[in-house]
């Protein structure tokens, strides 16, 4: 017999999970978006790292762990590099529960 599995982890959660940034001139930045992480268990989170791809910059408060029933942010600006739909991610790996969790970025230069 086989049984079929699928779940989300309830430990950490990303509030919004999406980032659309608005029509941007290329080479200038926008105003900054924030991602909200929480950790809605017993026990500190250890992050593993936050990483980010595409024309997008981040920073964050997480530090190395989010503690108990803690909430650390992500803030992330855009910057195109060139005319069109650019898109990116944030990838935070979560050490303690070995698995990615990823953030989708969208935006357009012109």
């Amino acid at each position: 017999q086989v049984i079929n599995l699928s779940g989300t982890s309830s430990a950490i959660s990303f509030k919004p999970t999406q980032l659309t940034f608005a029509t941007q001139t290329v080479g200038t930045t926008s105003s900054p978006k924030t991602i909200s992480v929480s950790n809605s268990v017993n026990v500190s989170l250890a992050l593993g790292g936050i990483s980010i791809t595409g024309p997008y910059a981040q920073t964050n408060t997480c530090g190395a762990a989010i503690s108990v029933k803690g909430t650390c942010t992500i803030t992330v600006t855009f910057t195109p590099t060139a005319q069109g739909t650019q898109a990116g991610t944030i990838t935070t790996l979560a050490a303690d529960l070995q698995s990615p969790f990823t953030t989708k970025l969208t935006g357009t230069g012109r």
